[in-house]
């Protein structure tokens, strides 16, 4: 709850209004009206709201990722380095990459994970 809550707070908004967001955008809402869910990892497309059998729930973010990208999240450990003290793979994803330190706690988060969620305004707030 504290991620959510720091997310919220350097993003401007709750998860819901990013799910909202993206629901806005015609790439995310088909011709019916129906809303596509996608991967926040992969950004593969999860179906329809409702259930489905590629869908997961982020075990951290409780955000949705598809099950191939919840095995890769869940495969290692997230080590912490003795340089900075920040863990050393992205809190969204598992990978490494171009990581954003939290100021305020131990998790990293790249800026791949931050753009495809939160546009390019996202990297540029987390960057600050």
């Amino acid at each position: 709850d504290a991620v959510l809550a720091e997310l919220e707070e350097t993003f401007g908004g709750s998860v819901e209004a990013l799910v909202a967001a993206k629901a806005a955008n015609a790439s995310w809402v088909t011709e019916d009206g129906d809303v596509l869910v996608h991967c926040t990892v992969c950004g593969d497309c999860l179906g329809k709201g409702g259930r489905s059998r590629k869908r997961r729930m982020h075990p951290l973010l409780r955000i949705p990722v598809c099950s191939s990208c919840l095995e890769v999240y869940q495969s290692g450990e997230f080590i912490i380095s003795e340089e900075d003290g920040h863990e050393i793979y992205c809190r969204w994803c598992g990978d490494g990459g171009d990581l954003n330190l939290c100021d305020t706690c131990k998790f990293s988060f790249c800026s791949g994970c931050i753009t495809r969620n939160f546009g390019v305004e996202g990297v540029q707030k987390a960057a600050a």
